[in-house]
């Protein structure tokens, strides 16, 4: 795996969801074994299958696409993307989270073009269970929004880096990251009635990413209390529910 996807998932372990065959590419999809709406690393490995050599330089990127039925036909939708800025990897591997905004069925289209002319375009099936790491809102600007709690991935006892990604439904193919946004963050737990110190809220560190810090004192049930404003004008509010080990 890519020191990328490492830094950003924190522990979530990779593996190969499958492997199809296009302009003599073996083009493999990696990601989680349980795959749930949220903030979700992805990589695409780039195997030449005549020589079995990793292909180092390529242009990648995953279109995820839902096709869902309704009274009026069908109705298509993306989700949020974040390509691989690099071209060039030395284990052919290349890091693309999406996040994939409700459960469901999901085609993956994994485009790829790689520096001796060959391209193409494969397309991945996968099912994705309900996570409980997404928040989706109608803000008060009437836009859709989506929170996604990227980090941490398991919640212990001990201060941590709290990292949110937060992006905007443009259109139903277009999902920019929100990168003006000011959030307050407040934990606390419900049960007991305290709230912790020491902690730090998001700050934007780039392409829709928030990062902060979280004091978890005690295991138990935490909430994670967020809202969003821009400019001094409240945008939505949401919280997230962690169970702290």
């Amino acid at each position: 795996a890519s020191g990328s996807v490492d830094d950003v998932a924190g522990q979530i372990e990779l593996v190969a969801l499958g492997s199809i065959e296009d302009q003599g590419i073996r083009v493999t999809l990696h990601g989680p074994e349980m795959l749930q709406s949220g903030y979700t690393p992805l990589e695409v490995e780039l195997v030449d299958i005549a020589t079995g050599a990793p292909i180092q330089s390529a242009q990648v990127q995953i279109t995820p696409m839902m096709h869902l039925q309704t009274d009026d036909g069908e109705m298509n939708h993306s989700a949020p993307t974040e390509p691989p800025l690099a071209q060039e990897s030395t284990d052919g591997c290349f890091s693309n989270p999406v996040v994939l905004i409700m459960p469901g069925s999901w085609h993956l289209h994994v485009s790829f073009a790689e520096a001796q002319g060959k391209q193409g375009t494969v397309t991945f099936d996968l099912d994705v269970e309900e996570g409980d790491r997404i928040a989706r809102l109608t803000g008060e600007d009437g836009a859709a929004y989506f929170v996604a709690l990227v980090a941490p991935q398991t919640a212990v006892v001990g201060r941590h880096d709290l990292e949110l990604a937060v992006f905007r439904r443009e259109t139903m193919m277009s999902f920019p990251p929100e990168m003006d946004l000011d959030i307050d963050m407040e934990p606390s737990m419900p049960a007991m009635g305290h709230g912790s110190p020491e902690n730090e809220s998001p700050l934007h560190t780039g392409a829709g990413h928030y990062t902060g810090k979280v004091n978890f004192i005690m295991t138990g049930d935490w909430r994670i209390d967020l809202t969003l404003r821009r400019q001094d004008t409240l945008i939505a509010s949401t919280h997230f529910d962690l169970t702290v080990e």
